[in-house]
């Protein structure tokens, strides 16, 4: 199972449809994607909405005509117009449905548009985004009004390593405080090789009305991208 193929997985291991080598591939990647974990959770009403969903009685089988066969009215009774199980085949066709159409909701939402916000940032707060053109590094982010300050978490794609950086959070009279810090391995995030983004969450005193914008700084090599907030 490719890295491409697990993120397609979550809805096909909600509802029990995987094969156990697929499963298992599955929750091994699982313990490591915040996306899929997120995802998952999603999943989990519809999960519970099949599990109560029980058999779909037929309709009554209209009256057979005027001397048919005993054994055509043995057959009709015991095959649904497909000549397979009714009940079980429309339970399988709701899943789908429910499934597609969670799938279709979430890929607009978070894969179309010019401004497309990852599912695992929805919830946390305004959201906010920004591009490097020449580097091709993309970020979202969402910033949450506290009682303490601001909350921050942040998706990067197409980040590159080596590198050591940390989100700089900068007030409206300039003051910068370090909202966290993150390692870059060689394969980076978000890239050719390396699907996955990185999102990294943190917290400042500063608070929401007086949060300017956002900074990914790298050590020694200067400032990345800066988001307006």
């Amino acid at each position: 199972m490719t890295a491409e193929a697990v993120h397609t997985d979550v809805g096909a291991y909600a509802l029990g449809l995987l094969e156990p080598d697929d499963a298992r591939a599955f929750e091994d990647h699982l313990a490591t994607c915040g996306r899929c974990s997120a995802e998952l959770a999603g999943f989990a009403a519809i999960s519970d909405l099949l599990t109560g969903l029980g058999p779909v009685e037929d309709d009554p089988p209209s009256a057979p005509a005027a001397g048919a066969p005993d054994r055509m009215r043995r057959r009709d009774r015991a095959r649904g117009p497909a000549g397979g199980d009714v009940p079980s085949i429309r339970l399988l066709v709701a899943a789908a449905a429910i499934l597609l159409f969670t799938v279709g909701v979430t890929v607009g939402a978070t894969g179309g548009g010019d401004d497309p916000v990852p599912a695992d940032l929805r919830g946390w707060g305004e959201i906010r985004s920004a591009g490097n053109a020449k580097s091709g590094l993309e970020a979202v982010a969402a910033v949450q009004s506290k009682g303490w300050g601001t909350h921050v978490a942040l998706d990067l794609g197409n980040l590159k390593g080596p590198l050591t950086c940390r989100l700089i959070a900068v007030s409206t009279k300039g003051e910068e405080s370090e909202v966290t810090g993150w390692a870059v391995p060689a394969r980076g995030y978000g890239a050719l090789g390396s699907p996955d983004h990185l999102q990294v969450h943190g917290g400042i005193a500063i608070p929401r009305a007086d949060l300017e914008r956002l900074v990914v700084r790298a050590d020694g090599v200067g400032d990345l991208l800066s988001i307006p907030t």
